[in-house]
């Protein structure tokens, strides 16, 4: 299933492969709809909606499941990149507190705050759990990505990258976890070994801002967006542009 939200507050879910609309849904309670992501195990749609409130779907029958209100997500940032993160099992989900730069992990059953995550000096506009659930990355609007050890006490993240990509509008992991993909406004496309925060390739042919990520299943090709409505196709089998950082 494809699912995808509207200004107006509009679901829609879509068979990829005929195109074929399944479900129109406009829930009146949620407002207009700035993230979609299914659970993992494809039963639960979560929405980032309004003003950052979020919204638990069941994904089968469309009814609505829980609802959390999460006035701090955009926090004088642009609602339209508000983001939300499911996290490993699907029982918490990541979001950013822009009030205080930082980010929460809650519990997906009862919204309750679990951690906070603090490190980032700026407005989050992307996050991303590793596959494996372990780490969890944030793109900020200045052009960085931080990542944490969810396994570690420490809740500062353990290594920092400077993607300068403008703002770090998405962040995203290759399905095996062994590198993170950064994109943002300048529309480089970046490779990073996430534990030593090495840079290992870029796709720097420019196609303008980039505003969203998605990997193939099987980590061959990686879909980008663009603020345009265009999406492009990125061949990841074929060894990238080397870059080195000055």
């Amino acid at each position: 299933m494809l699912a995808f939200g509207d200004r107006d507050g509009t679901i829609r879910v879509l068979n990829p492969k005929s195109g074929q609309l399944r479900h129109t849904n406009i829930p009146a309670w949620c407002g207009p709809v700035h993230s979609v992501r299914f659970s993992s195990d494809s039963k639960v749609l979560a929405t980032s909606a309004g003003s950052g409130t979020i919204c638990l779907w069941d994904a089968h029958r469309w009814q609505p499941l829980r609802k959390f209100e999460a006035d701090s997500i955009a926090g004088g940032f642009p609602t339209s990149l508000s983001t939300i993160s499911w996290g490993p099992g699907d029982t918490v989900i990541a979001r950013p507190n822009n009030h205080q730069d930082a980010l929460e992990i809650l519990d997906s059953q009862s919204g309750q705050v679990l951690r906070v995550l603090y490190g980032n000096s700026q407005k989050i506009a992307s996050v991303a759990w590793s596959p494996d659930g372990t780490l969890l990355a944030a793109g900020t609007i200045d052009g960085k990505a931080h990542l944490w050890d969810i396994k570690s006490d420490s809740n500062e993240p353990f290594v920092t990258l400077d993607a300068r990509t403008g703002r770090a509008n998405t962040v995203t992991w290759r399905p095996d976890g062994q590198s993170l993909i950064t994109a943002g406004e300048n529309g480089n496309i970046k490779l990073w070994e996430p534990r030593t925060g090495k840079l290992t390739h870029t796709f720097d042919k420019y196609t303008g801002p980039i505003t969203c990520l998605a990997p193939s299943p099987d980590g061959k090709v990686l879909a980008s967006g663009s603020p345009d409505g265009t999406i492009r196709l990125w061949d990841m089998t074929c060894p990238p542009v080397m870059h080195f950082p000055e």
